[in-house]
């Protein structure tokens, strides 16, 4: 079997798809009403690939710490430091090409963009090096990363986030840091009573706490934006909060569906991913996204 290209095999190491997930970034400037701002989604968008190439060095650095362990792992033996198909100089190589890059551009916004980022890094070292290894720990750091993403956001367009925004983020994504995680443990075998699930503090006997942590989190999301929606700021930042509602039966319904993949052994393992490939998904953002569009618009539904 023929060995990839280069270029095929660099491509595969800094994990472009995993760039999806940084579009939480552009978050903060939809809900400021910023869409419209050339200025703000030019820098939302210097942010996005920014962090993009940033993420993907510490990729790229935990691939080579792992690539001896990943050889003996029946699906990440074939990633391009494991399969020897980019040598670990190489990847070196590649990561400080991206990371000058990522520095360039964060430096093009400001300082505070450079520390978000150099925070971003850190925290995803510690993650693959040792929280991983510590039971919920791991899984709270995970949320706080994602949400981590909307505050490089609010950075790079100078929108300050709400609470009600970065509430509504931390428990969403520590529901889906759960549905990570139990995804993982479902493999497993019912009678495992004890043991690490790949080197970390969870065994089968965890999964129905992890179930209803996870369940409770997005529904607690849920609660958080209702009451957002019923408060003085929603009143005065859309003409017609009334259209908000339905967002909230959606919100809850997304939720729930994706514990209900979970359950059904149908979760990918990045719940994030899943999410932009899962048609369910997309018509949910669909629904949210035009019942905030109609709330955003100066007209009165009458209900008689």
């Amino acid at each position: 079997m023929p060995r990839p290209s280069f270029l095929r095999s660099a491509i595969r190491l800094i994990r472009p798809h995993q760039w999806s997930k940084n579009l939480l970034i552009f978050v903060p400037m939809a809900f400021a009403h910023l869409l419209g701002n050339p200025v703000a989604v030019l820098h939302a968008t210097i942010a996005f690939f920014a962090f993009s190439f940033t993420a993907s060095v510490g990729y790229i650095f935990n691939d080579i710490q792992d690539r001896e362990r990943d050889r003996l792992h029946k699906t990440k033996k074939h990633r391009p430091l494991a399969s020897g198909a980019i040598t670990a100089p190489m990847g070196g190589g590649i990561a400080l090409l991206l990371l000058a890059a990522a520095v360039a551009m964060g430096a093009y916004l400001g300082r505070y963009l450079l520390c978000s980022m150099a925070g971003y890094l850190l925290l995803t070292t510690a993650y693959s090096r040792w929280l991983k290894k510590r039971v919920l720990i791991d899984v709270m750091l995970l949320a706080s990363l994602y949400t981590s993403r909307i505050i490089v956001g609010s950075v790079a367009t100078q929108v300050v986030p709400s609470m009600w925004l970065l509430s509504l983020s931390m428990f969403i994504f520590f529901s889906l840091a759960l549905v990570k995680r139990l995804t993982e443990l479902m493999p497993l075998h019912p009678d495992k009573q004890s043991g690490s699930l790949h080197g970390r503090d969870y065994a089968y006997p965890d999964s129905d706490t992890l179930r209803s942590m996870g369940i409770a989190a997005g529904t607690t999301a849920v609660l958080v934006l209702a009451l957002y929606i019923d408060s003085a700021q929603a009143a005065n930042q859309y003409a017609n909060p009334l259209w908000l509602w339905p967002s909230c039966a959606v919100l809850w319904y997304w939720i729930s569906r994706m514990w209900i993949k979970t359950a059904r052994g149908e979760m990918h393992d990045d719940p994030i991913v899943y999410s932009l490939t899962d048609r369910g998904s997309w018509v949910s953002f669909a629904a949210i996204a035009f019942c905030w569009v109609a709330a955003s618009l100066d007209f009165e539904p009458h209900l008689r």
